[in-house]
């Protein structure tokens, strides 16, 4: 799920104009949140009369409205109620280029996830391949940091669990190695 996140103050002219390019996304999983400044026009009114526009879908919505610091501190109040994966400012003034971003945008990560998923499969049919043929010199497998810069961190984690796991099983210890694209 994706959090879209508004965040406003004093933007009677411009907010209606960016909850309605949020609400006319034609993907509709997301959440939307929408952290106010405190605003002292009608802001509120106007956000509270759209508000069950995005319920009618079945899209979730929280609205906070308080005094804060300033555009950086309600970016941050948002990302902290926020519940989705990934996260898409639209602040008040915004628009969003057209219906179909969230679903670009959607679309776009399931395709990288897809990559993803088969250079592991791949990876993990090698080193089964390399399991059946005993040796004492450590296997290398090797996989592309373009693939997995975002999630380098959970890369080693899964490295470690995949040398552990390849090593009791057959005694074979593998070394994997995350490298450049062009040494591939």
């Amino acid at each position: 799920m994706i959090s879209i996140i508004t965040v406003c103050f004093n933007e009677e002219q411009n907010i209606e104009k960016t909850m309605r390019a949020v609400l006319n996304q034609t993907c509709q999983d997301y959440e939307y949140i929408i952290c106010d400044g405190g605003s002292s026009d009608n802001t509120l009114q106007i956000i509270k009369r759209i508000i069950p526009e995005f319920e009618n879908r079945g899209i979730s919505v929280s609205l906070t409205s308080k005094k804060d610091g300033g555009i950086y501190y309600g970016m941050n109040e948002g990302i902290d109620i926020a519940k989705g994966e990934y996260i898409l400012f639209a602040n008040a003034g915004d628009c969003l280029y057209d219906d179909n971003v969230v679903s670009a945008f959607v679309d776009a990560l399931k395709e990288e996830i897809n990559k993803k998923d088969a250079m592991i499969e791949e990876m993990s049919k090698n080193i089964e391949k390399l399991s059946k043929q005993p040796s004492t010199e450590p296997v290398k497998v090797e996989a592309s940091k373009e693939l997995f810069s975002d999630e380098m961190k959970e890369m080693e984690r899964v490295e470690k669990q995949i040398q552990a796991s390849i090593r009791s099983e057959t005694g074979i210890r593998v070394d994997v190695t995350i490298v450049e694209p062009e040494s591939l």
